[in-house]
């Protein structure tokens, strides 16, 4: 495009800024005489219409994802973490479970986890130490060498 009463000035079609969210470059082969480079995240001919960053899917299964111009953000589901929501959290890094009674922590699906006790442990985080003798009718605790505890009956003898 060209302008002057003998068309000598060429008409910069670029400095009207047509392209929103690109760069504009000058060019003798297309109608208009100006073709947009877009920035990241945008399309079209003026680079105006946003592309949406959530298409492929980039959250997964767990997260729910929101497109913010040319980046996204993902929301993820209870016990999971991550830029793509794809890193199940491990809840046994916190010890949840009893240290005394527990004999190992496990993440069983997302939020949550399981206390596998030790012999003579129960409860959720295998906090509780069974009696074992709680079930014999006359018992006495007799503590061993090796720090556990074992039952003992007593007979009572009534001397007359």
């Amino acid at each position: 495009m060209y302008t002057g009463s003998r068309c000598e000035q060429i008409i910069n079609p670029c400095l009207s800024y047509p392209c929103i969210y690109g760069n504009c470059s000058l060019t003798s082969t297309t109608t208009p005489a100006y073709v947009c480079t877009c920035i990241h995240g945008y399309t079209g001919p003026t680079c105006a219409i946003p592309i949406d960053q959530c298409s492929s899917l980039p959250c997964g299964p767990y997260g729910t994802c929101t497109s913010l111009g040319n980046t996204y953000s993902c929301c993820c589901l209870p016990g999971y973490t991550g830029t793509n929501c794809n890193v199940l959290i491990n809840y046994c890094s916190t010890n949840p479970c009893s240290t005394e009674g527990v004999l190992q922590c496990t993440t069983a699906t997302a939020g949550t986890f399981i206390c596998l006790c030790k012999a003579g442990y129960t409860g959720r985080y295998c906090e509780t130490n069974i009696n074992e003798c709680a079930s014999q009718p006359v018992s006495l605790f007799l503590k061993t060498s090796n720090e556990l505890y074992g039952c003992s009956s007593v007979r009572m003898v009534v001397l007359a």
